[in-house]
């Protein structure tokens, strides 16, 4: 009997990041774990790479530049203020837990969802598909190796769907036969 694989891929909206962000009144030690992934959210890295950060090795030329821990594959992106200002808040410090405990701390954090260490990746990948980052971009940020893993995010977010659409709208209601 083949086994179910569940696709659909658990992420977080803007709205609820900036939510989970907005939160203030927990442990120091939970605080430090949902930078992290307020941090993922926004950077696309994996656990792995979180828990080898070390910044004189991967803060260069105010830009986040490293070999990603899953697949050896460069990453380099512009360190943006929302990035600079999180890793402040992380004081430019890795994950000192394991997974396990990452994800303990995480899930206790109520927003309605319940958080897991991967998810901040998830949510990175339908940001910035929704913010209109071209997928060959992202999967290089992602370091996917096949465009069909990075499709998947540009599938939840329906965004080359909703551009191609209107882009056709628009067209249509130009055309010189009066009809638009």
């Amino acid at each position: 009997m083949p086994k179910y694989k569940d696709t659909q891929k658990k992420y977080l909206t803007q709205e609820q990041i900036d939510e989970l962000e907005a939160i203030s009144n927990l442990p120091k030690e939970i605080l430090f774990a949902r930078d992290w992934f307020v941090l993922g959210c926004y950077s696309g890295l994996r656990f792995g790479d979180m828990e080898a950060f070390n910044k004189k090795d991967h803060i260069k030329s105010n830009r986040l530049t490293l070999y990603t821990s899953k697949t050896g594959e460069l990453i380099s992106i512009p360190l943006t203020e929302k990035l600079l200002s999180l890793f402040e808040r992380v004081n430019y410090k890795p994950i000192p837990y394991t997974n396990k405990h990452y994800n303990e701390l995480l899930k206790q954090i109520d927003i309605g969802v319940r958080l897991s260490a991967h998810m901040s990746r998830h949510s990175a990948a339908v940001r910035w598909a929704s913010l209109g980052v071209p997928q060959e971009i992202v999967a290089k940020l992602l370091a996917h190796t096949s465009l069909k893993t990075t499709a998947i995010y540009y599938k939840i977010t329906g965004y080359r769907w909703d551009e191609a659409f209107l882009e056709a709208e628009n067209k249509a209601n130009k055309t010189p036969s009066g009809r638009g």
